[in-house]
């Protein structure tokens, strides 16, 4: 008996420099997939992907035209949001009009791929469906108190999200399997499917070597969501003013791909962009502190266990620790919400680095003996095989 066909559908493909924390974990899935099963990845046909599948890969790749609206979406407002998301939907029915044989396997990566569920299930009724919540999209739209001025904006996101949880709800009864970084974005599913928590991918962190010309405040994420465009914006306006009247030589680091005009406006002495990067290696060893300002949004926030590993100090919003329980709260620099209070918490960091970095060193440990992708993935290589999902 040959080995199983899995088939992959993402709105990007994962080249092998992936642009953001979750398509460096799905880069790692596939690879490790790969060693098992006979994998095709399905994405859009859109220039970027076109340039991302250049390098070879120990997968199959095949790019088709993007659907115009998400299947299953029931309001305007909705279909609207998805597509300023920026996510292309590879059209899946086009695609099982060419095969000859069906896939055992169909895992939809990203919220936003998984109105396919239902589609999927009709194309492919005897495949083990799995849809994997990198982040559950209604989450997305919850409201963040950084908008809490601009009534339409939050109206419609408040609306647009209540329509979107009733469609995942029904979305995931298609599905044999859910899968999320963190238990919160899973508490939805109802018993018809199995549910998983697995860990992310984290780089294996190098030595420290802080900057001595500049004490960076590292901020890292893709700047085309829009929950990291306000957390730097925050960063910009109201934390980091209060931090070089301390720290003239302090300096923000928007260590990321894809920001826009309304962040690179903002490039200085005080403020440096780095644009998508290869590595982000370097920028973590530089930082004399990492910090993650998010106040909404879904799925868990790689930035901060992987800060944590290097053993940078790290600075936090309460809404940043969702997903890691358990995490002691001494072992941070701080979790503030409000401007003043994490300016305090950095310009603490910055003021004394080696009680800081003590006090980072037990997070280090924390985040090396709680986050294992190598145990969660075998469990996801386990539910492909047996089509059932094993207790971690």
């Amino acid at each position: 008996m040959g080995r199983k066909q899995v088939l992959s559908v993402a709105p990007w493909a994962p080249g092998a420099n992936p642009r953001s924390a979750g398509q460096r974990y799905h880069f790692q899935h596939l690879s490790r997939l790969a060693q098992t099963f006979d994998v095709t990845l399905l994405s859009s046909d859109t220039p970027d992907n076109r340039n991302r599948i250049a390098g070879e890969t120990p997968w199959k790749t095949k790019l088709v035209r993007p659907l115009r609206t998400p299947v299953g979406v029931r309001a305007e407002i909705a279909a609207l949001r998805l597509q300023g998301r920026g996510e292309p939907i590879p059209d899946l029915a086009e695609y099982a009009s060419t095969l000859i044989m069906p896939p055992d396997i169909v895992e939809l990566h990203w919220s936003t791929t998984m109105c396919l569920a239902p589609v999927a299930r009709q194309l492919f009724p005897r495949a083990f469906v799995a849809a994997f919540q990198h982040d559950r999209y209604s989450a997305t739209l919850t409201w963040s108190k950084l908008r809490r001025l601009r009534f339409r904006p939050r109206l419609r996101d408040v609306l647009a999200g209540r329509i979107i949880a009733q469609q995942e709800r029904l979305l995931v009864r298609s599905c044999d399997l859910v899968v999320a970084f963190k238990q919160a974005d899973l508490d939805f599913v109802d018993k018809r499917a199995s549910t998983l928590v697995v860990d992310p991918w984290l780089e294996e962190p190098a030595e420290r070597k802080p900057s001595s010309d500049t004490m960076d405040v590292v901020f890292v994420g893709a700047f085309n969501r829009a929950e990291n465009v306000e957390g730097a914006l925050w960063m910009i306006n109201q934390v980091m003013p209060l931090v070089v009247v301390e720290h003239p030589t302090a300096r923000l680091v928007l260590a990321g791909a894809d920001p826009g005009p309304d962040l690179y406006k903002y490039q200085g002495p005080g403020v440096y962009l780095t644009g998508f990067v290869n590595d982000l290696g370097p920028y973590y060893q530089a930082a004399h502190c990492c910090v993650s300002p998010i106040f909404s949004g879904g799925g868990l926030r790689f930035k901060v266990p992987q800060a944590l590993s290097y053993g940078i100090p790290t600075v936090v919003t309460s809404e940043s620790l969702t997903g890691l329980d358990g995490l002691p709260r001494a072992s941070l620099a701080g979790v503030e919400d409000e401007a003043r209070g994490f300016a305090s918490a950095i310009c603490e960091v910055l003021r004394d680095p080696i009680t800081a970095a003590m006090a980072a060193a037990e997070a280090q440990q924390w985040v090396r003996a709680r986050f294992s992708f190598d145990r969660t993935i075998e469990a996801v290589l386990g539910a492909y095989r047996t089509g059932r999902v094993a207790t971690l």
